[in-house]
């Protein structure tokens, strides 16, 4: 079973469901959290982190795998046990943030945050 194709393509696949609805989740989350004044500019924000994020991913793999070279093949469950614990240190952190409520006002198609 460790070494099955099917299991790993099956895994493979869901992984990339899974990554895709969290990446559009992210963005429509975040559009609804930031002011709609400041969206351009706390967008940027938000790409940059997400840049940063796209090379401290693989370096934290890399750095994972290097470091526990020794245990062999097994290094790569270290690499990822350590993108676990960052996804697990992110998911504590967004136990403290307050989604808005939204008031939809139906003379207008602006919404209201409050």
């Amino acid at each position: 079973m460790r070494d099955d194709p099917v299991i790993f393509a099956i895994v493979a696949v869901g992984n990339g469901f899974a990554y895709g609805a969290l990446f559009s989740l992210s963005r429509a989350f975040y559009a609804i959290l930031v002011p709609i004044e400041k969206q351009a500019e706390l967008f940027s924000v938000y790409v940059l982190f997400e840049r940063a994020a796209s090379i401290l991913g693989p370096l934290v793999w890399s750095g994972a795998a290097w470091l526990f070279s020794s245990f062999g093949p097994d290094r790569y469950r270290f690499s990822m046990l350590s993108l676990a614990l960052i996804i697990a240190v992110s998911l504590v952190t967004f136990r403290w943030v307050k989604e808005p409520v939204i008031i939809s006002n139906p003379d207008s198609r602006a919404h209201q945050r409050s």
